[in-house]
């Protein structure tokens, strides 16, 4: 069966959601139910990733004047470098393009003990640079520095 991308995550993908998030993130910067809970609000979206009835990953981003945020993005180990976070963001790249490039650039904060997605970030073209007094990394994509995302293994 083929996966499929939902654009909002329901309450029965909760437990789903937060052992995912679980696997991906440090302790510390885990989410608990609140904090899922607050990214129900009317400007942030929560997409996951789903096979066979199961969420294999999951991503969160809010809704700017200009520009996506993406808040949080996972897929467990067992599903890496199957295209999945890199379809999410690239869902992401067909909405700017669909809505007229109103946003023109993405963005991600990626804790600095995250390296696996700080090289998930660069191969898709994003640019980093550091993030003062802090051990966290900007990575921005502008649309005018458009790469052919579907050729990246995530």
């Amino acid at each position: 069966m083929e996966p499929t991308i939902r654009w909002c995550v329901l309450k029965h993908d909760t437990p789903d959601v937060l052992r995912i998030d679980q696997a991906c993130y440090p302790p510390g910067a885990r989410l608990t139910e609140d904090d899922l809970a607050m990214l129900c609000r009317r400007h942030i979206v929560v997409v996951s990733q789903n096979e066979r009835d199961r969420i294999t990953g999951y991503c969160a981003y809010s809704l700017a004047d200009d520009h996506y945020q993406i808040l949080r993005l996972a897929v467990p180990r067992a599903y890496r470098r199957c295209g999945f976070a890199t379809e999410m963001v690239g869902r992401l790249l067909g909405r700017m393009a669909i809505q007229g490039y109103n946003r023109t650039r993405i963005v991600a904060l990626v804790d600095g003990r995250q390296v696996d997605g700080q090289l998930f970030f660069a191969r898709l073209g994003f640019r980093a640079e550091t993030v003062p007094d802090t051990d966290t990394m900007l990575f921005t994509y502008r649309v005018e520095e458009l790469v052919d995302w579907r050729n990246c293994d995530d």
